[in-house]
C-alpha cells in the first residue's frame, strides 16, 4: 500500500504541479522522468533501425527515430513541435481482455490499440495535409507503440510506477548508456533480412492453436465479432484490422515472459538474472524490429494513390482478407 500510495503521489506532482513549483512566466522546458521509465533511448534506436531496414534513408529515418522518442515525452496535439509532457499512460494493452492500466479517481487514459491506431492516423493525416515532417514524426510515435509492447509489464497491465516500482526488464535495457540494447543492434545491424511487408502477416490458418484460442476468447470481449478468425480478419470494431494484428502479435509474443509482478504464459526466470533478460530481449528485438518495418510498409500504401486498392489487396492475395470481406 505504501508502494502504491507513494506512486500516485509522484504522479499527482507531475500531472498537477503546485503553482508554487512552477513560475507563471517560466519558460516551457522538458519535464525529465524522476527514474527509468521504458528507456527512451531505446524506442529511438529501433525505431531507427527499422526505418533503415525497410531501405529508408535520411530525414525520414531521423524523424521516425525522434517520434518514438517524443511519444513518452510530448503533447499528443499540437506536435510538432513538442510541448514536453510526462507522464504517459495510453501505453499499455491486454489484447486477450482488451484491458489498460486505470486508476480509481483518474480520466480514462485509453489502450495502447487506441494511441496507436489515433498517432498513425495522425501521420496519415499531416502527411496528406503536405507536412511530410510531421507524418514521419507520428509514425515514429505509432512505432513506439509497438515498442510498449515488445515489454512485458505493458502487456502484462503491470503497473511500475516510479521511483518506487520499477521494471527490472526496463532497468536492464537502461544500463550503462543502453549497453544491452547498443549490444543487439551490434551484433544485428539494420538490413533487409529483417523488413516484413505487411500484406505478409500470418494469415489465420498460419497462427498457431494457442493463438487462434485466445483470439476466439478475445473476439467475445471486444464485441461485433463472432469468432477468433473474424476478429483476426476484421480486426476489432473502430479499430484498423492491420494495426490490430500487428499489436496483437508482439503483444502475444511479450506475455509469454515475465513481469516484475506478473508472470508470463511460457518462459518464466529470474528478473535479476542477466541471462533471463538477454534470452527476452533476443527473443522480443527481432519480432518488434519487424513489425515495425511491416508498420512502415504499411504506411507507405496508405499514402499511396488509390490506398485502398493498395491495402487490401495484397492481404486478398494471401488470403487474410477474402475478396468479398468488408473493407475495415
Amino acid at each position: 500500500m505504501m508502494r502504491i500510495c507513494g506512486s500516485l503521489l509522484v504522479l499527482c506532482l507531475l500531472f498537477f504541479p503546485s503553482p508554487w513549483l512552477v513560475a507563471e512566466d517560466a519558460p516551457v522546458t522538458e519535464k525529465v522522468p524522476l527514474a527509468p521509465e521504458m528507456p527512451d533511448e531505446s524506442h529511438r534506436l529501433l525505431a531507427g533501425h527499422a526505418a533503415q531496414s525497410h531501405g529508408w534513408s535520411g530525414s525520414p529515418v531521423a524523424w521516425i527515430a525522434q517520434g518514438a522518442w517524443d511519444e513518452d515525452h510530448c503533447e499528443f496535439e499540437p506536435y510538432p513541435p513538442c510541448w514536453p509532457w510526462i507522464p504517459n499512460g495510453w501505453h499499455s494493452w491486454d489484447p486477450d481482455t482488451g484491458g489498460y492500466w486505470e486508476l480509481p479517481g483518474w480520466p480514462d487514459l485509453g489502450s495502447g490499440l487506441t494511441r496507436a491506431d489515433q498517432l498513425f492516423a495522425m501521420a496519415l493525416e499531416a502527411h496528406t495535409a503536405g507536412d511530410s515532417e510531421a507524418g514521419y514524426l507520428y509514425l515514429g510515435r505509432a512505432i513506439h507503440m509497438l515498442g510498449d509492447m515488445a515489454t512485458p509489464a505493458h502487456v502484462h497491465l503491470d503497473t511500475h510506477l516510479p521511483p518506487l516500482d520499477m521494471d527490472p526488464y526496463e532497468m536492464w535495457l537502461n544500463e550503462g548508456d543502453l549497453a544491452n540494447t547498443r549490444a543487439w543492434l551490434t551484433q544485428h545491424p539494420a538490413g533487409p533480412e529483417w523488413d516484413l511487408a505487411f500484406g505478409q502477416l500470418p494469415a489465420w490458418d498460419e497462427l498457431d492453436s494457442d493463438l487462434q484460442g485466445q483470439l476466439e476468447a478475445a473476439s467475445q470481449v471486444y464485441g461485433g465479432r463472432s469468432s477468433g478468425q473474424e476478429l483476426w480478419l476484421l480486426g476489432p470494431e473502430a479499430h484498423d484490422v492491420v494495426i490490430f494484428r500487428l499489436m496483437a502479435l508482439m503483444a502475444e509474443e511479450a506475455d509469454n515472459w515475465d513481469s516484475d509482478d506478473v508472470s508470463g504464459e511460457q518462459h518464466h526466470g529470474n528478473l535479476d538474472d542477466p541471462s533471463y533478460l538477454t534470452q527476452m530481449r533476443d527473443a522480443l528485438f527481432p519480432r518488434l524490429v519487424s513489425y515495425s518495418t511491416a508498420l512502415i510498409d504499411y504506411f507507405e500504401n496508405r499514402i499511396a494513390p488509390e490506398p485502398e486498392a493498395r491495402v487490401f489487396l495484397p492481404l486478398i492475395a494471401s488470403g487474410v482478407l477474402s475478396a468479398s470481406a468488408p473493407v475495415p
